[in-house]
């Protein structure tokens, strides 16, 4: 079965190579090798969701999605900071027009963050706010230039979002996944920080600074439909390392094992049922992004359906994996493995509590 609309056509050859071939060596070194790094900001792909009034892409919500998958196949680590940073940037369209100036037009620019409301504000005047707090899972931490975090601000009770300048917050090693490893997902944190109002700001449609559509479509199934097309990709890849280890891979009596005619009923059933749940998810993410250009709003039940098919298509990848894995023998469990790599990043990245079902 040929994949419909695969991932690899949004990627020119040259980066798939430079996404894979260092993918062992930047898991060794936990952080991005220089050369990957460099090919996000030389595409200006961590801009993908930031306002073009700032020299961003400002990408449509389709079209960050299928690329979401695209780079999640290539590189889970890659793929993952793509995601969590660009989405970071996502905050453009909300923020101060003259502090977005002023950080977008670094070279190298790069939003990383966290969206637990594990920091305290306090209002010491008009003017600023006093911060401390840490927070978890900034990926791209290392390498960011601005840092994004949720605060309760006292008196108010309200949370609110807040960035910090990176020679503000201190980085700690803590990311120690087992999968996603060169993500480089670390804490930060900041103590008794005070922090312009200029730097503050709320992710709610009514406040957005920037009018255009992407900074209309609500934030849960943004983060939702990204998110689950990352995973998606991930999954993918996961399949076709499968496919090949399969193809060579022998079992009981010496045969190999993708001339078991159950094994290849199982894989294609398995491929079929990622590309339903994926197919799903692409289409409502177009028709609740295409009511929203036409409308200026969107349905609660074309919303619902992104969250819908956002959740089924995690919950469809984990089963997929799981149920192949193992078949892959010894070699899906030796770390120093492709596969078990693509299978360690996978099961890392499905853990997102976005989809966590309770």
């Amino acid at each position: 079965m040929e994949i419909i609309n695969h991932p690899r056509e949004l990627l020119q050859q040259d980066w798939i190579d430079i996404l894979r071939n260092y993918s062992e060596e930047a898991e060794q070194n936990g952080i991005l090798h220089p050369k990957q790094i460099q090919l996000l900001f030389n595409n200006n792909w961590l801009k993908a969701l930031t306002a073009k009034d700032y020299g961003g892409l400002e990408w449509s919500l389709p079209q960050i999605v299928s690329f979401e998958e695209a780079i999640g196949w290539a590189d889970g680590s890659a793929g993952w900071v793509f995601t969590l940073c660009s989405g970071a940037a996502w905050f453009s369209g909300f923020l101060n027009r003259d502090f977005a100036n002023k950080i977008f037009s670094e070279k190298n620019v790069c939003l990383a963050g966290s969206g637990a409301a594990s920091g305290i504000a306090k209002k010491i005047n008009d003017e600023n706010y006093l911060v401390s707090g840490s927070w978890k899972y900034a990926s791209g931490a290392p390498f960011a230039t601005v840092f994004t975090a949720n605060c309760v601000v006292e008196d108010e009770q309200k949370i609110k979002a807040f960035c910090f300048l990176k020679d503000e917050v201190t980085i700690s090693k803590t990311w120690n996944s087992i999968g996603l490893i060169a993500s480089s997902s670390e804490s930060f944190s900041v103590n008794n920080v005070v922090i312009p109002k200029e730097r503050c700001f709320e992710i709610d449609a009514n406040k957005t600074i920037i009018s255009s559509p992407l900074y209309q479509y609500p934030f849960l199934q943004l983060a939702e439909s990204t998110i689950a097309a990352n995973v998606s990709g991930m999954a993918l890849h996961f399949i076709e390392e499968c496919e090949s280890l399969f193809k060579e891979k022998k079992y009981r009596g010496g045969n190999v094992l993708w001339e078991n005619k159950n094994i290849q009923s199982i894989f294609q059933k398995e491929k079929s049922n990622w590309q339903n749940a994926r197919n799903q998810l692409h289409k409502s993410v177009e028709i609740s992004w295409n009511e929203l250009l036409d409308k200026h709003t969107i349905s609660d039940e074309n919303l619902q359906e992104v969250s819908n098919a956002s959740q089924k298509l995690a919950k469809v990848c984990r089963q997929i994996v799981n149920n192949l894995y193992p078949l892959t023998g010894l070699t899906g469990a030796n770390r120093n493995a492709d596969i078990n790599r693509v299978w360690r990043d996978f099961q890392t990245g499905s853990q997102h509590a976005i989809f966590m079902d309770v």
